[in-house]
């Protein structure tokens, strides 16, 4: 907000405010024979855990070892501080519509192909 045209700006977010902080509850242990069954897990693999409440959440494998397999649920970038380098190269300042309709200042429809609905912006 406030930044035109060239305008340059380094934005950092810290774990808090981005993806959350790393959580070592979120690491979890699994005997190697319960995923045999379905595949070969290898460190580095993404996979989906199936909760209770039927959502899936994506685990990566961090390690195969004797007969366990480590997986971490906490996002890639959890605990991590973001550093972005923003540059603003054009504004777009033409509101954009679902419903297709050109809204007037007043709220007002300047076609008629809202209909009797009126503009919803």
């Amino acid at each position: 907000m406030g930044m035109k045209i060239d305008d340059e700006k380094n934005i950092t977010i810290k774990p808090e405010d981005g993806y959350g902080d790393y959580n070592n509850d979120f690491v979890l242990t699994v005997p190697l024979a319960e995923m045999q069954s379905n595949f070969n897990p290898e460190p580095g693999m993404v996979i989906s855990i199936q909760m209770e409440n039927g959502s899936l959440i994506p685990a990566r494998i961090t390690e195969v070892s004797g007969d366990t397999v480590i997986l971490d649920l906490n996002h890639p970038l959890a605990g991590k501080t973001l550093h972005f380098a923003v540059k603003i190269i054009a504004i777009n300042d033409e509101a954009q519509l679902d419903s297709g309709c050109d809204c007037c200042s007043d709220g007002t429809c300047s076609d008629s192909s809202c209909g009797d609905s009126g503009c919803s912006c």
